[in-house]
C-alpha cells in the first residue's frame, strides 16, 4: 500500500529519481518502521517539481512530512490532511503551492472533526512562502492539536480576519502570518496563548487596538505587527515582558509613546 502511493507521486513529480524495487524503505527520503510502513518522507531541496498527489493520503503511519525548498504548484487535494492522524511534523514551506487549505475552519467544530480526524501528535506545520489563499485554519489546536508547538503561514495569500481558536493553543510558541493581507482585529482568545515566543504578523492589514491583555505573554520574546493599522495606545503591559528582545510596532496609527 505505501509502496502504491509513493510510486503514485512520483508519476506527478519529477526529479524524484526512485529506483523501481519493490523495497521502498530503501528509497532515498524514506524511512520505515518495523512493519515496513512509511512514517518519514523527508525531501527538501531536491529540485522536486509537480503536483501533489490525491494517493498521498494512502501513507497513513506518516509522522514527518518534509517537502520544503522544491518547486511543487497547484492546489493541495481535498482531504490531504485527512488521513494523516499521526502526523508530528509538516513542512510544505518555500514552494509554489497555491489555492486554499484544504481545511474547513467554517462548519462546526463536531463535523470538523468527523470530516477531518484530528493530529493529535502534530509539533510543527509550516507552510510559508507559497501562494496558499484563503483563511488560516485558526481553530487548529482546539479542533485538531491541541500540543502543536510551532504555526507558519506567513509569505501567502492569506486574507480575512484571524478567528477565534489560537487561545486553545496552549503549547504554541511560535505563530508567524506575517506578510498575507489578513484583516481586522486581534482576536481576544489570542491572549489565552501564553506560552508563545514568538508572534510575527507584519505586513497585513490588521486594525484596532492592541490589547492590555498582551502582558499574559510572559514568555514572548518577539513581537512583530509592523506595517498594519493599529491603532490607540501602545499597551503598558509590554513594558513589563521581561524576556521581550525584538519589539516592532512602526508603520501604524499607534501613539508614538512606549511605556
Amino acid at each position: 500500500m505505501d509502496r502504491a502511493s509513493l510510486a503514485s507521486l512520483s508519476l506527478n513529480i519529477s526529479n524524484l529519481n526512485w529506483p523501481s524495487s519493490d523495497d521502498c524503505c530503501s528509497w532515498e527520503g524514506v524511512e520505515c518502521d518495523g512493519n515496513d510502513q512509511v512514517i518519514r518522507l523527508w525531501l527538501p531541496t531536491r529540485g522536486l517539481r509537480g503536483s501533489i498527489s490525491p494517493s498521498f493520503s494512502g501513507l497513513t503511519k506518516l509522522t514527518q512530512l518534509n517537502l520544503s525548498h522544491n518547486c511543487l504548484s497547484g492546489p493541495l487535494p481535498d482531504g490531504f490532511f485527512s488521513s494523516f492522524t499521526t502526523l508530528q511534523i509538516i513542512d510544505l514551506s518555500f514552494n509554489y503551492l497555491s489555492g486554499p487549505l484544504p481545511i474547513s475552519d467554517t462548519l462546526p467544530i463536531t463535523l470538523q472533526i468527523w470530516i477531518c480526524p484530528p493530529a493529535i501528535n502534530l509539533r510543527s506545520f509550516n507552510v510559508s512562502n507559497n501562494n496558499l489563499t484563503g483563511r488560516i485554519p485558526s481553530s487548529i489546536c482546539s479542533r485538531d492539536s491541541p500540543a502543536v508547538v510551532i504555526l507558519d503561514f506567513s509569505f501567502n495569500d492569506f486574507h480575512g480576519p484571524i478567528g477565534q481558536g489560537f487561545g486553545a493553543c496552549e503549547k504554541l510558541e511560535v505563530l508567524r502570518a506575517g506578510f498575507n493581507s489578513l484583516s481586522g482585529p486581534l482576536p481576544d482568545d489570542i491572549y489565552s496563548a501564553g506560552a508563545l515566543q514568538e508572534i510575527f504578523l507584519p505586513a497585513n492589514k490588521l486594525n484596532g487596538p492592541i490589547g492590555e491583555s498582551i502582558i499574559n505573554f510572559a514568555n514572548l520574546r518577539i513581537l512583530a505587527l509592523f506595517g498594519n493599522e493599529f491603532i490607540g495606545l501602545v499597551p503598558n503591559g509590554i513594558g513589563k515582558l521581561s524576556n521581550l528582545e525584538q519589539l516592532l510596532l512602526h508603520i501604524n496609527n499607534l501613539n508614538d509613546t512606549l511605556p
